[in-house]
């Protein structure tokens, strides 16, 4: 039905050479049920946000070939993202049995509880944490590895994410 407003991308060369994208509504009005008055359209340039896209994909591909542990948690130790080594080391068959859960889903009580309320209290701070942490797999098996917390503060000096770096000790 020619009477529906579509939608499409579309690149337009700007003059110094640069692709710029857009995000196109076409809308089209009619006078009476079969003559078309004129057609309305609206333009969005999408192009930052194709390129933010493009990078955080690129990003999401280097973090999952690290062969380092990496995850991304929330303010309060909620799994975001875990990558493929974090998978393959803590031996979960599927990212949807981390996302959401907390950090402490690998914990191992051979850790003491002073060494996780010290490094709470630095990274809630800010600060980056550094230090060697016994966890465990799914099975049970201890997974020793030297872990880094790195805070990331937002522009209102919260802390709405942090990022662990883990390296294998005994694997």
């Amino acid at each position: 039905n020619g009477h529906r407003t579509s939608r499409s991308e579309e690149v337009l060369v700007d003059p110094q050479g640069q692709r710029q994208y857009f995000d196109v509504l076409k809308t089209p009005v009619y006078q009476d049920a079969t003559t078309k008055e004129m057609l309305v359209i609206s333009a969005r340039n999408i192009t930052q946000l194709k390129e933010k896209r493009e990078q955080i994909n690129v990003a999401y591909k280097a973090l999952n070939a690290s062969s380092d542990v990496i995850v991304i948690t929330d303010g309060d130790g909620g799994i975001m993202f875990a990558n493929k080594m974090f998978m393959i080391k803590y031996r979960f068959v599927d990212n949807r049995d981390v996302i959401g859960k907390r950090m402490s889903i690998v914990r191992s009580t051979k850790t003491p509880s002073k060494q996780h309320l010290e490094m709470w209290s630095t990274i809630k701070q800010g600060k980056q944490w550094e230090g060697q942490i016994i966890n465990q797999d799914t099975t049970g098996k201890e997974v020793t590895v030297d872990a880094t917390i790195i805070p990331i503060v937002d522009s209102n000096l919260d802390t709405p994410y942090y990022i662990c770096v883990q390296k294998c000790v005994d694997c």
